[in-house]
């Protein structure tokens, strides 16, 4: 996507100090800030290509009234923790290695898709891949050159940050914090 068009996307604007105010505003509105923070439990697996994101994301969150810990979990319990949803905040890793997006908007993205581990589920993202999928020109194919793309990606992006959104905006709303406020 060319940058003029991501920027233009929560969380993605270049200059970080402004996207941080952002969010600590946002926060401040919910009742958090300086002297109550939110506190949450960040799940990975035990080892260091899951931990060290995991470890960098607590530190990131800190900028905005977030506190987090780190919930390492073994791997043999790491799966079935995440189909249970039994997380607040999860940190994850997804790769593929075909140079095509079908394979990971399917597999990651789509409705009731096996890696959509989160349940996001939004049908006009599931046309929008269809139509993307079944683009025999190459050059509309390419998301970065469709009108679709921003859609598709801000959709997709929010889909991965509903891991951390999913279970967070409860946690969140549900606080005494919160509740002092509403």
């Amino acid at each position: 996507m060319p940058p003029e068009i991501l920027q233009t996307l929560p969380g993605y604007d270049p200059n970080v100090a402004k996207n941080r105010a952002e969010a600590r505003s946002i926060m401040e509105k919910l009742g958090y800030g300086l002297d109550n923070r939110l506190k949450i439990k960040v799940s990975t697996r035990n080892t260091p290509f899951y931990r060290d994101p995991a470890v960098i994301l607590i530190d990131q969150l800190k900028e905005v009234y977030i506190d987090g810990e780190l919930e390492t979990i073994d791997t043999t319990n790491w799966y079935p923790k995440v189909m249970r949803k039994d997380y607040t905040v999860g940190s994850n890793l997804t790769g593929n290695a075909l140079d095509d997006p079908d394979q990971n908007f399917y597999e990651n993205y789509a409705c009731g898709a096996e890696g959509n581990y989160n349940g996001y589920c939004n049908p006009g993202v599931d046309e929008l891949i269809d139509r993307q999928s079944s683009e025999a020109d190459q050059e509309k194919r390419n998301l970065r050159s469709s009108g679709r793309a921003t859609a598709l990606f801000a959709s997709l992006t929010f889909s991965r940050s509903f891991l951390v959104r999913n279970r967070l905006t409860e946690v969140i709303t549900r606080s005494p914090a919160r509740r002092l406020r509403t």
